[in-house]
């Protein structure tokens, strides 16, 4: 591992509640392995994909902690839903994934809906990290680049764009419904394959 995604690690793993935006893709920690590796495949290429694809799996761990698990709440944007990563049956299973997720009572997934145009548009995607002991702590991804962030008057930057997201996103139940509709539009057999080209190694953490 990168010592970038190292200290993505150790932040997630020592972190009582995590708040995830993610625009384009489904967010790490809920990413089925297929999908997975479909994504780290595309972005780092097929030699160095099955131990990045393993590292994400190990890392959603914490989301089923016996003792205490991460409270997540993941704003995905509906356009994620349409996305087809890895082909018809690998985003049917991982959107029922995602159905399932949501029952979890330490998991919330709200999509934020393409019908508002312009008003559902937030930006890269970004998280916040929770403590019990320690201020938050900020994190975002920029092309090769990531970003922690603890300066507390940036950081409270990102929680008022939270709370924006959170007031135009559908609600969890609305939220399950959409994405199981879009896992049933999925379950049909997989678009014939186009030829895909390695590309210059890259993380894509969060």
């Amino acid at each position: 591992m990168s010592e970038r995604l190292r200290s993505l690690v150790f932040h997630e793993s020592s972190a009582t509640a995590k708040v995830n935006y993610a625009p384009l893709v489904i967010p790490g920690l809920l990413q089925t392995e297929a999908y997975a590796s479909a994504l780290i495949t595309a972005d780092i290429g097929q030699f160095n994909a099955p131990p990045a694809v393993d590292v994400r799996m190990r890392r959603q761990r914490i989301l089923r902690d016996p003792r205490s698990p991460l409270d997540g709440t993941f704003y995905i944007h509906e356009q994620v839903l349409h996305l087809p990563v890895g082909g018809n049956r690998v985003m049917n299973e991982q959107l029922l994934q995602l159905v399932l997720l949501a029952e979890q009572p330490n998991i919330s997934i709200r999509v934020v809906p393409t019908a508002l145009g312009a008003r559902s548009h937030f930006g890269r995607a970004f998280l916040v990290l929770h403590y019990r002991q320690h201020r938050p702590l900020g994190y975002q991804e920029s092309g090769v680049l990531a970003m922690f962030i603890e300066d507390a008057e940036l950081v409270q930057r990102f929680e008022w764009k939270l709370s924006r997201i959170a007031a135009v996103a559908l609600g969890p139940e609305q939220s399950r419904e959409l994405i199981a509709n879009a896992a049933d539009r999925y379950d049909r057999p997989d678009d014939p394959p186009t030829p895909a080209k390695d590309h210059p190694a890259r993380e894509c953490a969060i």
